[in-house]
Protein backbone atom coordinates (compact mmCIF):
# COMPACT_ATOMS: atom_id res chain seq x y z
CA UNK A 1 0.00 0.00 0.00
CA UNK A 2 1.63 3.41 -1.08
CA UNK A 3 -1.58 5.89 -0.51
CA UNK A 4 -4.73 7.10 -1.81
CA UNK A 5 -4.64 9.40 -4.73
CA UNK A 6 -6.65 11.83 -6.91
CA UNK A 7 -5.03 11.87 -10.39
CA UNK A 8 -6.56 14.55 -13.04
CA UNK A 9 -6.83 13.59 -16.48
CA UNK A 10 -6.93 16.63 -19.24
CA UNK A 11 -6.64 15.33 -23.02
CA UNK A 12 -5.83 11.47 -22.30
CA UNK A 13 -2.76 12.28 -19.93
CA UNK A 14 -2.22 12.81 -15.90
CA UNK A 15 -2.12 16.50 -15.57
CA UNK A 16 -1.88 16.25 -11.52
CA UNK A 17 -1.94 14.11 -8.72
CA UNK A 18 -2.54 14.59 -5.01
CA UNK A 19 -2.56 12.85 -1.78
CA UNK A 20 -5.88 12.27 -0.43
CA UNK A 21 -4.53 11.89 3.01
CA UNK A 22 -2.57 15.78 3.24
CA UNK A 23 -4.78 17.72 0.02
CA UNK A 24 -0.51 18.29 -1.51
CA UNK A 25 0.25 17.96 -5.17
CA UNK A 26 2.61 14.76 -5.61
CA UNK A 27 5.56 15.89 -7.77
CA UNK A 28 5.62 14.43 -11.25
CA UNK A 29 8.85 12.56 -10.49
CA UNK A 30 7.40 10.58 -8.61
CA UNK A 31 4.17 9.62 -10.34
CA UNK A 32 3.10 5.91 -10.28
CA UNK A 33 -0.14 6.51 -11.30
CA UNK A 34 -1.97 5.40 -14.77
CA UNK A 35 -4.58 6.56 -17.02
CA UNK A 36 -7.56 4.52 -17.60
CA UNK A 37 -6.17 3.32 -20.80
CA UNK A 38 -3.14 2.81 -19.17
CA UNK A 39 -4.28 0.23 -16.69
CA UNK A 40 -5.50 -1.19 -20.22
CA UNK A 41 -2.50 -1.29 -20.81
CA UNK A 42 -0.54 -2.70 -17.95
CA UNK A 43 -3.42 -4.98 -17.83
CA UNK A 44 -2.44 -6.40 -21.21
CA UNK A 45 1.74 -6.47 -20.03
CA UNK A 46 0.55 -8.67 -17.19
CA UNK A 47 -1.14 -11.39 -19.07
CA UNK A 48 1.55 -11.52 -21.18
CA UNK A 49 3.73 -12.81 -18.54
CA UNK A 50 1.14 -14.83 -17.14
CA UNK A 51 0.24 -13.88 -13.51
CA UNK A 52 -0.30 -17.04 -11.25
CA UNK A 53 -3.57 -15.19 -9.77
CA UNK A 54 -5.21 -12.10 -11.55
CA UNK A 55 -8.80 -10.90 -10.10
CA UNK A 56 -10.03 -7.75 -11.95
CA UNK A 57 -13.39 -6.03 -11.96
CA UNK A 58 -14.85 -3.68 -14.49
CA UNK A 59 -17.24 -1.26 -14.44
CA UNK A 60 -20.83 -2.66 -16.12
CA UNK A 61 -21.42 0.66 -18.32
CA UNK A 62 -18.28 1.76 -19.70
CA UNK A 63 -16.06 -1.76 -19.42
CA UNK A 64 -13.16 0.18 -17.49
CA UNK A 65 -11.24 -1.28 -15.08
CA UNK A 66 -12.32 -0.34 -11.26
CA UNK A 67 -10.45 -2.76 -9.20
CA UNK A 68 -8.06 -5.56 -9.53
CA UNK A 69 -5.09 -7.64 -7.90
CA UNK A 70 -2.28 -9.36 -9.44
CA UNK A 71 0.10 -11.89 -7.98
CA UNK A 72 2.96 -12.70 -10.59
CA UNK A 73 4.52 -15.63 -8.28
CA UNK A 74 3.72 -17.24 -4.85
CA UNK A 75 6.85 -18.02 -4.50
CA UNK A 76 7.64 -13.82 -4.02
CA UNK A 77 6.55 -11.81 -1.48
CA UNK A 78 5.57 -8.28 -2.32
CA UNK A 79 5.50 -8.22 -6.06
CA UNK A 80 1.66 -8.31 -5.95
CA UNK A 81 -0.07 -5.00 -7.18
CA UNK A 82 -3.72 -4.01 -5.96
CA UNK A 83 -5.51 -0.88 -7.11
CA UNK A 84 -9.12 0.17 -6.90
CA UNK A 85 -10.70 3.36 -9.11
CA UNK A 86 -13.76 5.78 -7.59
CA UNK A 87 -15.58 8.72 -8.67
CA UNK A 88 -14.14 8.13 -12.16
CA UNK A 89 -15.89 11.08 -14.32
CA UNK A 90 -15.46 12.21 -17.60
Amino acid sequence: FKELVQVDVKNGSISGVTSLATGTAIPREQWVQLTVEGLFDWLEGKLAQPPEFIQMTFAPDLGNPVAGFVDLSGLLHDEEIGFELTQLSR
